[in-house]
């Protein structure tokens, strides 16, 4: 579990299935994600069960985004494909629409970021956002990813292949800008 001032990420469980439905069953959010529309229960349960099998595994970890005073799940954050051995991972995120434009995301971003290059000891992090997702490429700037790359019919949503920007951010340009003041408090909650 990683908390931050207003926000609680902890790994997803069954219980947590009806929710998960309720927070992301969004066209908005299918349209920029691999994540299907509509999401049914069995999708939750089937997502629930497959990521906790590879965390386990130390393949993926996987956290709902939990409102601290409501308790309530906003969103979805992970670490996904991780290599160990090259010490890198696809790094991924989503907000319901109705708590989108709150600073959430970048709030636990900077709380997964810092537990996976100060904790974990990753290297590196990528981000890929289809170039009509401009709050996602906002987000990975903010956080002080490079844009590397344009791959071209790299992912599936809406249902057909698209076009990816990548984003690279590495360990050392993480801990730089953090030292560097870049994620104070007020910085983390303004809007994207």
């Amino acid at each position: 579990m990683i908390r931050s001032d207003r926000l609680v990420l902890r790994p997803l469980e069954e219980k947590d299935a009806k929710d998960v439905v309720a927070a992301i069953n969004f066209r908005e959010i299918a349209r920029y994600t691999r994540i299907p529309f509509p999401y049914t229960l069995t999708d939750a349960k089937n997502f629930i069960g497959r990521q906790e099998k590879e965390a386990l595994e130390k393949r993926s970890f996987a956290f709902g985004i939990f409102l601290r005073e409501k308790e309530s799940l906003i969103g979805g954050i992970g670490i996904h494909n991780i290599n160990w051995e090259d010490g890198r991972g696809d790094f991924g995120y989503w907000l319901t629409p109705a708590e989108q434009g709150k600073g959430y995301a970048r709030e636990a971003a900077y709380a997964l970021l810092r537990h996976l290059f100060y904790d974990l000891q990753l290297n590196r992090v990528e981000i890929e956002t289809i170039p009509s997702n401009r709050a996602s490429q906002r987000l990975a700037q903010w956080l002080g990813a490079e844009k590397e790359g344009f791959l071209r019919k790299r992912c599936c949503a809406q249902e057909e292949q698209q076009d990816v920007f990548l984003f690279g951010l590495l360990g050392s340009d993480f801990e730089r800008l953090d030292h560097e003041g870049r994620y104070r408090r007020e910085d983390r909650t303004k809007k994207i």
